[in-house]
């Protein structure tokens, strides 16, 4: 049996290889990746799904009944010191109020400003918290009524797939700023988010209509598919 070495690109990479796939692609058999638009770049390439496609139906988005009145606000493992200062604004708890909720929950992660007027905006009966723990994250992301911020391609994954309704605000002073932006651009064209920058935010909450976003594909057996590669049926062995 000859043993074969399989590459998998990140779901965070939509139209271009990241450096670790540039780099290992030349070391592998086959470079799986997620989106079609990365895909045939040579015949060692190959396009395994399982993101969106332009001819498929998706369903609207609900959200689950164990959801809470709480909006969950991140900057990123990162910090986003920008957008945590536009948030921190009576503009926008007032957005967060009229949407129903009574609470905001705040991950700064490695920044610097820390939010300090959205209780005096709130008024009575509204309250804040801090996420520091990543388990708290990962919890709030799974509970959250509305998740605005920046997220990693990870953990927006996971909050895809948890069938939250997302505003992405990218961080474009990372220095995969433009990687975050593709790809919550793309992401926005099929209505799975909105996206906007710190600068248009309040705007864009003020003019959303969350009713329009659409539930997010679950994986397609993504190790199964790669079983399968691996086992010769789907692929022919390089010769």
């Amino acid at each position: 049996y000859q043993r074969r070495v399989h590459g998998l690109e990140s779901f965070g990479h939509v139209t271009y290889l990241s450096q670790f796939g540039r780099r290992i692609h030349r070391l592998c058999d086959w470079t799986l990746v997620q989106w079609p638009q990365l895909y045939p770049v040579d015949p060692q390439q190959q396009y395994i799904g399982n993101i969106v496609s332009e001819e498929a139906t998706y369903t609207k988005l609900t959200l689950s009944e164990d959801r809470e009145n709480f909006v969950l606000v991140t900057g990123g493992d990162e910090g986003f010191d920008e957008f945590m200062e536009t948030i921190d604004s009576s503009a926008f708890v007032n957005i967060v109020k009229s949407l129903g909720n009574t609470h905001i929950k705040v991950h700064v992660g490695l920044g610097t400003y820390r939010p300090h007027n959205i209780l005096k905006h709130g008024g009575s009966g509204f309250s804040m918290s801090f996420i520091v723990e990543p388990s708290e994250l990962i919890k709030a992301i799974n509970k959250a009524n509305l998740i605005v911020g920046h997220l990693n391609p990870g953990n927006l994954k996971m909050a895809l797939n948890s069938r939250a309704r997302l505003i992405i605000v990218p961080n474009p002073k990372l220095s995969d700023g433009f990687q975050h932006q593709e790809l919550a651009s793309t992401l926005d064209e099929f209505h799975f988010l909105i996206t906007s920058s710190c600068d248009d935010l309040i705007e864009c909450m003020r003019n959303m209509n969350l009713d329009n976003l659409l539930t997010f594909p679950p994986d397609q057996g993504l190790l199964q598919k790669i079983l399968y590669y691996e086992i010769g049926q789907l692929v022919p062995k390089k010769k």
